[in-house]
């Protein structure tokens, strides 16, 4: 049996998951037109890394920590972050021409933000159904009809 108040409720479900995946569906259009304009440019590594492993499911997997500096245009950037090859001393560094500052040793992808958008694309699909269900067995309770 439904409150009076479950369509409202329902309702207000819907429009918060609703907006974050619009907000997140936002941020990764701008991320991919980051990512789209990407240049590369050669990177040298700094002596010192960290070795990181992880184990999953038997596997072993193995990335580097490590801190880099690449010219643009004259100027000398730095950066850090996590490559899946073993360090040598140059690296391929890509980066955002307009804010080199935004600078990656590997290049970045859109799967974690993929994954995002569409778990919130199915918890609005979700919540906007039991709305709609909401809104059925209110209407037809206000009708006097049996409510399953």
């Amino acid at each position: 049996m439904s409150t009076p108040d479950s369509a409202r409720t329902e309702l207000f479900n819907f429009l918060v998951w609703t907006v974050l995946f619009v907000a997140a569906a936002g941020y990764c259009g701008a991320r991919a037109l980051v990512l789209n304009r990407l240049d590369t440019t050669a990177g040298y590594v700094a002596p010192a890394y960290t070795k990181l492993t992880a184990r999953a499911g038997g596997g072993k997997s193995t990335s580097y920590v490590v801190e880099y500096a690449f010219d643009v245009d004259g100027k000398l950037h730095t950066g850090k972050g996590s490559i899946r090859q073993p360090p040598e001393r140059a690296i391929t560094v890509f980066f955002d021409p307009q804010d080199p500052s935004e600078n990656w040793p590997d290049r970045p992808g859109l799967w974690f933000p993929g994954i995002v958008c569409a778990v919130l694309a199915a918890l609005s699909i979700a919540s906007g159904l039991a709305w709609r269900k909401a809104r059925h067995r209110e209407a037809a309770a206000a009708a006097g009809q049996e409510v399953s």
